[in-house]
């Protein structure tokens, strides 16, 4: 899909750039250790491949295909001549390139090249590469090594239409490969968000519950996403405790409306349907982050916006509405005259 065509352009957090790549503001947990990015003088993405630093110009995810360009070239030093991708790090030269030969000569009058250019050696040594026709003849120049540059611009570079420099820096193609590449499909298939352990970097599945191994299993059903799910649950704890706090957790729907339509001192009905109808909104909010935005916020996060709107609807109730024949239902932190003394030691526990 061309959408999934990410060029990179000026400065910028990391983009919509997924599994198994991380770093600058995606923590390690996003993604394998391998595929560390940097962001460079706060300008452009760095990948670091053993001692080789690469700028990252675009990536194809659909394709596993990021093109990159040795830095050294930007800063007026030699390419690396010995790009080996092969191994641990899980990238290889892609299809879609071809190799330059870059050749140095005892004297530059005595050529004729069809392009050079001249850098700085780790030693400070000052160089000039010089690459030829392949029908030319180049008895008296030694071949220093190659350098990968994209098909698509050899036969302009051969044209005479770019100059090796400009051919050099358009960067080259390496295609990446996916550790648990089907575990992360299952993952994704089943909503989940691929990532891995942070200490030991094995694959996981992040849903909205918590990490699964592989994909989030359970089966989305209405009791388990609003009720019995590890987050979902943790947030019920929460609210339970400032309402009604010897109440069990809820294991099923019918449950939870037979809660709903009971009333105490404590936990009148109208506070129990209003503190039902956010969480259930917040608990659904979140479902969709992971699902469409890969972003998880700590179940702790979203009591704090639950119990903050339950204050804001009781607040906009006090002078339109009696609750449960008072004036006022607020019994998360907003005091009235109205307000009974059950309902003022539950305020009191809102109190910091």
């Amino acid at each position: 899909m061309s959408d999934q065509i990410i060029k990179l352009e000026g400065p910028r957090l990391l983009p919509n750039v997924t599994y198994p790549f991380w770093g600058v503001n995606k923590p390690n947990y996003c993604g394998q250790t391998e595929f560390q990015l940097t962001c460079k003088n706060n300008q452009n993405l760095t990948l670091v491949l053993t001692n080789l630093s690469l700028q990252v110009i675009s990536f194809d995810l659909e394709n596993q295909t990021l093109t990159v360009v040795d830095e050294s070239l930007f800063e007026g030093r030699c390419p690396s001549m010995s790009l080996n991708f092969t191994g641990a790090n899980q990238f290889t030269i892609a299809p879609t390139v071809e190799k330059i030969d870059l050749f140095i000569c005892p004297a530059s009058q005595m050529v004729s090249p069809l392009s050079a250019f001249t850098c700085r050696k780790s030693n400070g040594e000052i160089v000039t590469y010089y690459a030829f026709k392949p029908s030319d003849s180049v008895t008296d120049c030694v071949k220093m090594g190659e350098y990968p540059v994209l098909s698509s611009l050899l036969d302009e570079f051969q044209r005479s239409r770019l100059k090796l420099k400009e051919a050099l820096v358009k960067g080259f193609d390496l295609r990446f490969n996916i550790r648990d590449d089907q575990s992360c499909r299952g993952c994704s298939n089943s909503h989940g968000v691929c990532g891995s352990e942070p200490v030991s970097g094995s694959f996981q599945c992040l849903c909205y519950d918590k990490p699964h191994s592989f994909s989030c299993s359970d089966e989305e059903s209405r009791d388990h996403l609003f009720l019995t799910c590890t987050y979902s649950a943790q947030l019920w704890l929460q609210i339970l405790a400032r309402i009604d706090p010897y109440r069990s957790l809820f294991v099923s729907w019918a449950e939870l409306l037979s809660w709903l339509r009971a009333s105490s001192v404590s936990a009148p009905s109208t506070l129990r349907k209003v503190a039902a109808q956010t969480s259930i909104y917040h608990i659904w909010k979140q479902r969709n982050n992971v699902i469409h935005n890969q972003l998880i916020i700590s179940n702790v996060t979203v009591f704090k916006l639950i119990n903050r709107e339950i204050k804001n609807i009781i607040t906009a109730r006090q002078h339109r509405k009696r609750c449960n024949g008072r004036r006022t239902c607020d019994c998360f932190g907003n005091h009235s005259t109205d307000v009974t003394e059950s309902e003022n030691m539950l305020c009191k526990k809102d109190k910091p």
